[in-house]
C-alpha cells in the first residue's frame, strides 16, 4: 500500500467515526414531488425519511422571497423565516428553534446563510439548513439536515457534570498524546445534541446529550471530544488538526520549536533569496495558492478578510520521530516536515482545509470527512497545475504529492492506482472504521468525479466532456461555500455539484449544457448511491431453532453481572440503552474502566458478563450455530484497542471456553485486560451486523451455558458505550 497524506495524527489517533448516509434511521434519498411538500412547482425536492433535505430550482427561477420579506430584509431574516415557514416539511417542531451562523457572499451575487437548529434550547450537532438567496431574498436552494421534533426524544438533561467530562476528555486524549492529563488544555464548549444519524457515522444512533470538549496538547494536538452527558462515555471525538497574502515563515530546523511561528525568518516582502529552501518553497506556494483564490473566486485568504498566511518548516513534534513525514493545518497555520513545502498541490491542499473550515465546515470523518479530503485535493491539483515548476511533466497531471521525498500519494484520475475507489460501489471503497472512517481512501470517489468534469472521459458507462478546470472549480468552489453543510454524504454532494452548476450558468461561460457533463460525472462515480460500513453474515434459509430470544420480554432467560443489563433498559444509571436490531429491546453492557463511579484516582482492569440461566441445546448436527446482531463501540484511540467483549460456552458454568476459537475482527493492546494480546470484538462495529459461529464438534448435541463479556483495562475517567445485543438465537440448518 502506497503512502497516504493525513493529516496531524502523531497524537490524534482514529477513533472518529463521522459519516455515512445510511447510519441507522437514514434511508436513501428520494425525489418527492414538489407540489405535494409546499415548495411550489419550479423546486426540486429530495425527502430522507419523508422529510425534506433538498430544495433546488433552476437557473433564473427561484422560489418567492418568504412571506413577510422584502428585498430589503436581512438574509438571515429571509432564511430564518424561509425555514419557519416549512417547519414541517423539514421535520421542525415548538421545540425546535433556529440561529442565522454562518453567512457566506456568492460569487453569483448571492448569498448563503446557514441556519442552525437548535432542540430543547440545546445546538445540534450538523442540524443546519444552507439557504442560498439572490439579491431579492428569492430562494434559490436550501440543503442539509435536522433532529425531527417528533421523533426525537427530549434531550439537554446532564448527570454528569462539566468538571468530570473535561476529566474524562483531558484523559482520553492524553493517553493517545503519551502525555498526562495534567498536560494538556481542556475548553467546555458547551452542551450539544450528537445523534449519528445526523452527523452520518455508523456510531450508535439516536439523540443524546453530551459535553462538547476541545483538548490541546502543544500545538499539534486539537481535538473535539464528546462526552455522554448521562453515563460519562466518550460518544466520539475527532480530530481538528487538518493534515493551509499576508505571509510569515518560521523555520523549526528539524526541532520542536516554532509552533506556534512567533519569530518568523522570512515576512511578506521580505528577502526570499535569502533563506532555505524549505523556507522559500512555503512563501511561494502559499502565495500562489493565495493567488489562485484571489484569481478564481476573488477570495482573500482563507477567510475571505486577509487571513495572514503562516508556516514552520522542517517541524518535529516532541512527540513523534525527526524528521517529521508529514504537514498539517492547525486551524491557525500550516505546518511541515522537512521536505513536506516543496509540493505546491501539498501546500494548496492543506490551505484548502482552511477554507473549508470557514465555509462547509465539513466535518473529518466518514463520507463528510472524505469530500472534505476531496475538495482540498481537487483545489491543491489546481494549484500545482496553475504554477509553474521545473519539476512537472505531462505524466504529474492528477498526481498529488509527485515532489514530496516519498513521492506522490494519490492519483485523482486514477485513484485505484494507490488503493482508492473511484466509485460508490468501487470494491476498493473503505468500509471501516480507520483513518476517521476512511477519509483519505473514499476521497477517491471525488476526485475522480472532479478529473471527469475537467478532462471528460468514458467511465462506468458514464461518457462525459470535459468543461475544463475554470468551470470545474467554480462549480466545487460554489458546492462548498454555498450548499454544503457539515454533515453532509457524498448524495449530498451529488444534489450540491448539480445545484451548484445551475447556480453559476450564465457566469463564467457555464451553460447547461456544462451542467449535463456535471451531471455525467456523478453518476459515473455513484454518487448517488448511499453505502453502509455494517456487513451481515448470514446462516441459512431454513432453520431450525433449539433457542431464541429476541429479548421482548425482558431478561427472563439471562443473569447479569453489572453493568450488563437485561433488557438495556430501564437501567440504574438513567441513560436510554435501546438500540434494538428487531422490536424494542435489547441488551446492553457498558464498557466501564477500573474505576466505576464516583470517579477515582485509582483503577484495576475488570471483567464482567451476561449469560444464560439455563443451559441451551445444542443440536446434533454440523450446521448447528450461534446466531446473533449486536452493535459495539469500544474503548479505542490512535488504532490501539483497550477493551473488547468475547462470546463463550460452558458446560458446568464454570470453566468456559472460547466460542469463536480466538477468531475475532479485531486485537486488543492494552496491557492487564484479560484479553490483552488476544483477539475481540473491539473497536467499533460500524453499526448493527449479523454474527453467526458454529459450534465446534465436541459440543454438539450437548447442553451448555452462554455468555457475552467484557474485559476492560484500568484506565481511569475514559468510559465508551460498549455493546448492544440483540436476536439470540441456535439453531441448525434445515
Amino acid at each position: 500500500m502506497r503512502p497516504r497524506l493525513t493529516r496531524k495524527t502523531a497524537a490524534a489517533g482514529t477513533i472518529l467515526a463521522l459519516a455515512v448516509s445510511t447510519a441507522a434511521g437514514v434511508v436513501a434519498t428520494s425525489p418527492a414531488t414538489a407540489a405535494d411538500e409546499g415548495f411550489g412547482a419550479r423546486a426540486q425536492v429530495h425527502a430522507k425519511g419523508g422529510l425534506v433535505s433538498f430544495v433546488g430550482t433552476e437557473a433564473g427561477k427561484p422560489l418567492a422571497a418568504p412571506k413577510g420579506i422584502k428585498p430589503s430584509s436581512s438574509p438571515q431574516a429571509a432564511a430564518r423565516a424561509f425555514v419557519a415557514q416549512h417547519a414541517g416539511e423539514f421535520g421542525l417542531g415548538k421545540r425546535s428553534t433556529l440561529k442565522a451562523d454562518r453567512v457566506h457572499a456568492q460569487a453569483t451575487g448571492n448569498t448563503t446563510v446557514r441556519v442552525v437548529q437548535q432542540l430543547d434550547g440545546v445546538e445540534v450537532l450538523g442540524g443546519e439548513l444552507a439557504v442560498q438567496l439572490d439579491e431579492d431574498n428569492r430562494v434559490v436552494s436550501a440543503s442539509g439536515e435536522v433532529l425531527p421534533d417528533r421523533s426525537t426524544a427530549s434531550v439537554g438533561r446532564a448527570t454528569i457534570s462539566q468538571a468530570a467530562a473535561i476529566r474524562s476528555a483531558k484523559a482520553y486524549v492524553a493517553r493517545g498524546a503519551g502525555v498526562k492529563p495534567s498536560q494538556v488544555t481542556a475548553v467546555h464548549e458547551g452542551l450539544k445534541v450528537y445523534d449519528a444519524a445526523i452527523i452520518g457515522s455508523d456510531k450508535i444512533p439516536g439523540a443524546r446529550t453530551v459535553h462538547a470538549v476541545e483538548v490541546s496538547f502543544s500545538d499539534h494536538v486539537r481535538r473535539q471530544v464528546f462526552v455522554d452527558a448521562q453515563i460519562g462515555a466518550i460518544v466520539d471525538a475527532f480530530d481538528e488538526i487538518h493534515t493551509a497574502k499576508n505571509r510569515r515563515v518560521c523555520d523549526a530546523g528539524n526541532t520542536a520549536a516554532g509552533l506556534p511561528c512567533k519569530s518568523p525568518v522570512l515576512v511578506e516582502g521580505g528577502n526570499a533569496a535569502a533563506q532555505n529552501a524549505e523556507v522559500q518553497q512555503a512563501y511561494v506556494y502559499s502565495g500562489a495558492t493565495y493567488d489562485w483564490f484571489k484569481a478564481q473566486f476573488n477570495r482573500d485568504s482563507i477567510d475571505g478578510k486577509g487571513m495572514p498566511l503562516i508556516s514552520t518548516v522542517r517541524y518535529c513534534p516532541p512527540d513523534a520521530g525527526c524528521p517529521y513525514a508529514n504537514a498539517f493545518w492547525n486551524g491557525s497555520q500550516m505546518t511541515y516536515g522537512a521536505g513536506y513545502a516543496s509540493a505546491d498541490d501539498v501546500v494548496g491542499h492543506e490551505l484548502a482545509h482552511g477554507v473549508t473550515e470557514r465555509s462547509s465546515k465539513l466535518f473529518y470523518s466518514y463520507q463528510s470527512g472524505a469530500i472534505n479530503e476531496s475538495i482540498s485535493d481537487i483545489f491543491g491539483e489546481f494549484v500545482d497545475l496553475a504554477t509553474s515548476s521545473p519539476n512537472d511533466t505531462a505524466a504529474d497531471r492528477w498526481k498529488l504529492g509527485e515532489s514530496l521525498p516519498i513521492g506522490a500519494i494519490r492519483h485523482m484520475s486514477n485513484p485505484n492506482l494507490y488503493d482508492q475507489p473511484a466509485r460508490m460501489n468501487d470494491p476498493l471503497y473503505y468500509r471501516g472504521t480507520g483513518d476517521n472512517g476512511g477519509v483519505h481512501y473514499n476521497s477517491g470517489v471525488g476526485n475522480k468525479a472532479a478529473t471527469l468534469m475537467v478532462d471528460g472521459g468514458s467511465f462506468n458507462g458514464q461518457t462525459v466532456t470535459g468543461i475544463g478546470i475554470a468551470k470545474t472549480a467554480a462549480v466545487w468552489y460554489e458546492a462548498n461555500t454555498g450548499i454544503l453543510t457539515s454533515a453532509s454524504d457524498y448524495q449530498d454532494l451529488a444534489r450540491a455539484l448539480r445545484q451548484a452548476c445551475k447556480n453559476l450558468v450564465g457566469t463564467k461561460g457555464i451553460s447547461y449544457s456544462n451542467c449535463s457533463q456535471v451531471d455525467k460525472a456523478v453518476k459515473a462515480t455513484q454518487m448517488d448511491i448511499p453505502r453502509s460500513n455494517a456487513k451481515d453474515m448470514q446462516t441459512c434459509k431454513r432453520v431450525s431453532w433449539t433457542f431464541s430470544d429476541g429479548l421482548e420480554k425482558g431478561g427472563k432467560k439471562w443473569k447479569a453481572q453489572r453493568p450488563w443489563f437485561v433488557p438495556g433498559n430501564p437501567n440504574n444509571l438513567g441513560f436510554d440503552a435501546t438500540y434494538a436490531s428487531t422490536g424494542k429491546k435489547n441488551m446492553w453492557g457498558f464498557d466501564r474502566p477500573g474505576n466505576w463511579f464516583p470517579d477515582s484516582n485509582k483503577g484495576r482492569a475488570k471483567d464482567y458478563s451476561v449469560r444464560t440461566k439455563h443451559k441451551v441445546k445444542v443440536p446434533k448436527h454440523k450446521s448447528s450455530f450461534l446466531r446473533f446482531r449486536h452493535a459495539y463501540l469500544f474503548d479505542t484511540d490512535n488504532g490501539k484497542n483497550y477493551d473488547g467483549g468475547r462470546v463463550e460456552y460452558s458446560y458446568n458454568g464454570k470453566k468456559w471456553m472460547d466460542l469463536f476459537n480466538g477468531k475475532y475482527p479485531n486485537k486488543v493492546h492494552a496491557k492487564g485486560s484479560k484479553f490483552a494480546g488476544k483477539r475481540a470484538f473491539a473497536g467499533e462495529s460500524g453499526g448493527y451486523r449479523q454474527q453467526v459461529v458454529k459450534f465446534p464438534k465436541k459440543a454438539r448435541g450437548k447442553k451448555v451455558f452462554l455468555r457475552f463479556g467484557i474485559a476492560t483495562e484500568a484506565s481511569v475517567n475514559i468510559y465508551a458505550l460498549g455493546w448492544f445485543i440483540d436476536d439470540i438465537g441456535v439453531g441448525r440448518c434445515k
